[in-house]
């Protein structure tokens, strides 16, 4: 699980630049709607976060804030701050890599 937390991690670090990345018409189309798949999964893993929830993973992640920035937006400590944000990670990491971890699971039982 810790592997997909870092790709949910890259996702959200590059989310604005794939973005970008998508708008671009020479991009290889294969290329563009592999991109386009992994932003749809971060938007449907962000539907299921909270409001302040998702305030944090943007603020975060998409704004480039640090987190004694954000922890006055949300009125929560900077350090309790680092971990939720982990277990925000830990939360929506599995819908975006629901197929992946599925596969991954059903290798261990064969």
């Amino acid at each position: 699980m810790d592997k997909y937390i870092k790709k949910t991690e890259e996702l959200l670090k590059n989310y604005r630049k794939y973005m970008a990345i998508i708008k671009n018409d020479d991009l290889d189309p294969k290329e563009r709607k592999h991109i386009a798949i992994q932003l749809k999964k971060v938007n449907n893993a962000l539907e299921v976060l909270s409001d302040r929830d998702k305030l944090i993973i943007e603020e975060y992640y998409f704004k480039k804030n640090q987190l004694k920035c954000i922890s006055s937006i949300v009125n929560l400590e900077e350090s309790y701050l680092s971990s939720y944000k982990k277990e925000i990670l830990k939360e929506i990491t599995p819908i975006i890599f629901v197929a992946e971890l599925a596969y991954e699971k059903k290798s261990e039982i064969n």
